[in-house]
């Protein structure tokens, strides 16, 4: 899903942060939100300390995809809460890899919601062929009919 409006990417921005916990827009800047996990200083570094391309975030929101997923790989180990918010832009914008990447970040989780859409990255990634989502969602067939059964289990390896 390519994000063509200003708006549609404000969104899902919005839906990220909720889903990973990144806290509301701290200020508007010429109209535009400003938000905490990926706003960039003028010297470049984000609020978790560590250089990322303005250039790259602006392409990422502008619905690339592979901008969105390097912007994850590069927050991974310095921080986990900035990578998960890259990593639901990377998803929404179809990168399937991202989307697996989601599917194993949330499959553990105890909350339903976050099983259910465990679920359906799982499925997204497999759909479109990615070898590793095809073979574990036939691999956890029976804890993904639990889980959209409203049912959902603790997910075991």
């Amino acid at each position: 899903m390519r994000i063509q409006s200003a708006s549609a990417i404000l969104a899902v921005i919005a839906i990220a942060l909720a889903q990973t916990g990144c806290s509301e827009p701290q200020s508007q800047v010429d109209g535009a939100r400003q938000w905490s996990c990926y706003k960039v200083s003028e010297s470049g570094s984000t609020k978790a300390g560590f250089p990322q391309s303005e250039d790259k975030q602006r392409l990422a929101l502008s619905g690339d995809k592979d901008a969105a997923f390097d912007l994850a790989r590069e927050a991974m180990n310095v921080s986990p809460p900035l990578s998960r918010c890259w990593l639901v832009v990377a998803s929404e914008n179809g990168h399937a890899i991202a989307q697996y990447n989601l599917w194993a970040t949330l499959r553990h989780s105890s909350d339903s919601r976050d099983m259910s859409r465990a679920v359906f990255w799982l499925d997204k990634s497999a759909d479109q062929g990615f070898d590793r989502a095809v073979n574990d969602r036939k691999i956890s067939e029976l804890w993904i009919r639990s889980v959209k059964a409203g049912r959902p289990s603790k997910y075991r390896e």
